[in-house]
């Protein structure tokens, strides 16, 4: 475990798994998550790939901000991997996320394309335009914006037939953020803007795992074919949304892709 401070003066914090001499992955998180949030995951990769995690801005051990101009989504995160990348002394890698993490992942391989080897997009939630692109995520902003991530938590927990995988992911995830940090975050994605239009993904060239959840409202199987549709040179996967939670099958497919190189 380790820390970095970008060139903005924010401290960030990441870990390394992995060995050394393996290909390359930064593996970035969703929103409300961290590095830890995916440890099963890194655990069943073993050692065939040389992992760094990075808590994203606000999240998890890096430094909590609760001013939401110090975000920057998505520039100024994509910078914060590079910036990573530089400090651990790589001059390419892959790169890969879930839901925010993919977002984010999606912005280092436009802004930063001689920098990326694979790219990973994970249960996209951001399409292209403001809002996210997608009512259900944006409305999400707006509900941790005004209750904070527990209280949303408590609104689904209300919810009949909420399967208890999620709640439980959700407890052990959200319980470990900073509830200033989390508003500030969101308020700063209300605004934010990806992708102007999808087609934007043309120039992301690099081969490209695509990875849905069938029946997930908030990363729609729709916006995963989309993605799928709009990058050159992507592969796209579908898991039902309870197979999803368990990091077997992702941790394999992680595997054999990122260490394709």
């Amino acid at each position: 475990m380790a820390d970095l401070t970008t060139s903005d003066g924010v401290r960030l914090h990441y870990v390394l798994s992995g060995p050394d001499d393996a290909p390359r992955l930064v593996l970035l998180h969703g929103l409300g998550s961290d590095g830890l949030g995916s440890a099963a995951l890194v655990d069943g990769l073993g050692d065939r790939l040389h992992v760094a995690r990075l808590d994203l801005r606000g999240h998890g051990a890096s430094e909590p901000l609760t001013d939401p101009a110090q975000y920057g989504w998505f520039a100024r995160p994509a910078a914060d991997v590079v910036e990573l990348m530089d400090a651990l002394g790589w001059d390419d890698a892959s790169v890969a996320g879930g839901s925010l993490g993919a977002a984010t992942a999606t912005a280092v391989a436009l802004a930063y394309a001689d920098r990326v080897r694979r790219l990973g997009v994970f249960a996209p939630a951001f399409g292209a335009g403001q809002g996210a692109g997608n009512e259900v995520a944006h409305g999400f902003f707006g509900a941790v914006a005004e209750k904070g991530l527990l209280g949303v938590l408590e609104l689904l927990e209300s919810l009949p037939d909420m399967p208890e995988n999620v709640l439980e992911e959700a407890r052990t995830n959200w319980s470990r953020q900073d509830d200033a940090a989390m508003r500030a975050c969101v308020t700063a994605l209300a605004d934010a803007v990806l992708l102007d239009d999808l087609d934007e993904l043309a120039r992301v060239d690099v081969p490209a795992l695509v990875v849905g959840h069938r029946g997930d409202q908030l990363h729609p199987w729709s916006l995963a074919e989309a993605y799928a549709e709009a990058l050159p040179n992507a592969r796209l996967v579908g898991f039902e949304s309870s197979a999803a939670a368990s990091p077997v099958p992702m941790a394999e497919l992680l595997g054999d892709f990122f260490a394709a190189l």
